[in-house]
């Protein structure tokens, strides 16, 4: 036996004993275990790794948001918003103008954005209520540019002044304020799987169809309308996140190139799993710091995404992590069948493959 293939005997033997006690344990700890797993490695590697990358991660936390507010809107109601990066843009400047006025600290400033934000997205939502596909992202590729072209007659309190944003007290540095930032993703993130588990999170996967949707007795109208405002309260608490770990933040950053860079990276990788959206904010951003470090423009991955994205939504509008899903569905199935046979026992059913996945934050496949 090579050695390659002992250790991997060996690695298999301690995961399938812990892999077989998650698959056993009540709903509940089910759900719990991911989010606690997932937050002790980021303060594990918060207080490990350099200083250089705890920024990079603060910002790649932000933009997990982002991409799962795109996810909200493609992935479950078939609905392309491009304008992400305009709520956030509106919760930097409340976040500036708070700061400047010394009105509250950094948790007055969340909650006001996201109510503010939310207000916004649902007026967004108001205004595009007729509208889809490519009107509704021409509608709000506009708004996308409205925001640009607001920041440049109104910019961002405190930038001029020099009054940066402050970050809460209990996370002052760069390591105590990822940390921070993994946890309110994490609760966010948390938050959104419940919500896409209730009856509001049915009525927007039924937006896919909106005849079908008026026909089972959903409200089509508010049914968009919170749609939208979801979308926006995300984005508003990843500029929230963003004005807190960079103090001062340039209106270049909420470009429309911006935005269409973050719709694209979001429908190539599936924002709207949990994988995709963490996946979604990481990879441009790791991507983009070796491109730069090895002297490589750092838009060429954009690049390889949008090639991506257009074969997503040729094939698979989940991306890749629809795809990777399917394809674990396929081997479970595979391997129940073969233990089937091995008992004499017939095929399964039902099939474990049918469930649907182009509908990735449907009833079988919502953010968890």
């Amino acid at each position: 036996m090579k050695r390659g293939d002992f250790a991997g005997d060996r690695v298999r033997g301690l995961v399938t004993p812990l892999t077989s006690r998650y698959a056993k344990a009540p709903g509940p700890v089910r759900l719990a275990v991911p989010p606690v797993v997932g937050f002790v490695v980021v303060v594990i590697l918060a207080y490990s790794v350099p200083l250089f990358w705890t920024n990079l991660g603060a910002t790649a936390a932000g933009n997990v948001l982002l991409t799962a507010s795109v996810g909200i809107l493609f992935a479950r109601a078939r609905m392309l918003a491009l304008c992400p990066l305009g709520f956030a843009a509106v919760a930097c400047w409340f976040a500036g103008w708070c700061t400047v006025h010394g009105l509250g600290n950094f948790a007055v400033i969340l909650v006001g954005s996201i109510v503010i934000v939310a207000v916004l997205g649902a007026l967004v939502g108001l205004l595009a209520i007729r509208l889809r596909g490519m009107n509704l992202a021409v509608a709000t590729i506009a708004v996308a540019s409205a925001a640009v072209i607001g920041l440049s007659v109104y910019p961002i309190p405190g930038l001029s002044e020099g009054i940066p944003v402050e970050r809460p007290g209990f996370a002052p540095g760069d390591r105590a304020y990822l940390v921070f930032s993994a946890a309110v993703v994490i609760i966010t993130l948390v938050l959104l799987s419940a919500v896409l588990r209730s009856r509001l999170g049915t009525a927007w996967a039924m937006l896919s169809s909106e005849r079908a949707a008026a026909a089972a007795g959903t409200n089509v109208f508010l049914s968009k309308l919170t749609a939208f405002a979801g979308s926006a309260v995300l984005a508003a608490i990843s500029g929230v996140l963003l004005s807190g770990q960079q103090g001062f933040v340039d209106a270049s950053v909420f470009s429309v190139g911006a935005n269409l860079q973050i719709v694209v990276v979001a429908i190539f990788v599936g924002a709207g799993y949990t994988e995709g959206a963490i996946l979604s904010g990481i990879v441009p951003v790791v991507l983009g710091e070796i491109f730069a470090k090895i002297g490589l423009p750092v838009d060429v991955p954009i690049i390889f995404f949008g090639i991506g994205a257009i074969q997503a939504l040729a094939q698979n509008p989940g991306g890749i992590s629809a795809q990777n899903r399917l394809n674990r569905r396929k081997r479970r199935a595979a391997r129940l069948a073969r233990q089937r046979a091995a008992a004499g026992l017939g095929a399964p059913d039902p099939d474990p493959v049918a469930e649907p996945v182009d509908t990735p934050l449907g009833a079988g496949g919502s953010i968890r």
